[in-house]
């Protein structure tokens, strides 16, 4: 819960206007909630992915990834070695603010990946240039593309595990 009006951060949305009442009624609910507790799981030692015994986890986990996210990793798993900067894989998928933009947009993946046990699926070096370079392995952009490729199959829609 929040103790002090210093601990407040000024935010700006965009609300259509015919939803505004709406959206007051769900910030002043989400307010009163008490801040959720840290993971249990905060401390645990993430295990990477395993092609050969993780194929079913990536499956359910990109169906839970928002679209941006799934972009993203799209464009890891069909360039596998190739290595991007923020700002490239924000422009091509047309996530505001660049590199800033493009960490929000794996940061609740990022988490989703850390409640399953795992990391992002993804390699992340230091920019000479600046920032950070983004990239994905050969043999987990295998593992991902196929798990991708049941995951969006119409006919396939099962929960996995």
């Amino acid at each position: 819960m929040i103790t002090h009006m210093s601990d407040l951060q000024d935010v700006s949305v965009k609300v259509p206007a015919d939803r505004l009442g709406e959206f007051y009624e769900w910030f002043g609910r989400w307010m009163r909630q008490p801040s959720p507790p840290e993971p249990p799981n905060s401390n645990v030692e993430l295990t990477a992915w395993d092609p050969d015994t993780d194929y079913e986890l990536a499956v359910a986990a990109w169906r839970t990834l928002p679209l941006r996210a799934r972009l993203v990793l799209g464009t890891l798993i069909d360039h596998p070695d190739r290595r991007y900067t923020g700002d490239e894989l924000a422009s091509l998928h047309d996530i505001p603010n660049g590199k800033y933009g493009l960490a929000g947009a794996l940061a609740w993946p990022g988490r989703r990946m850390r409640k399953l046990g795992r990391t992002l699926p993804i390699q992340v070096d230091n920019n000479p240039s600046g920032g950070s370079l983004y990239w994905m392995t050969p043999r987990i952009a295998r593992l991902w593309g196929k798990a991708r490729d049941r995951a969006d199959d119409p006919k396939d829609q099962s929960d996995g595990p």
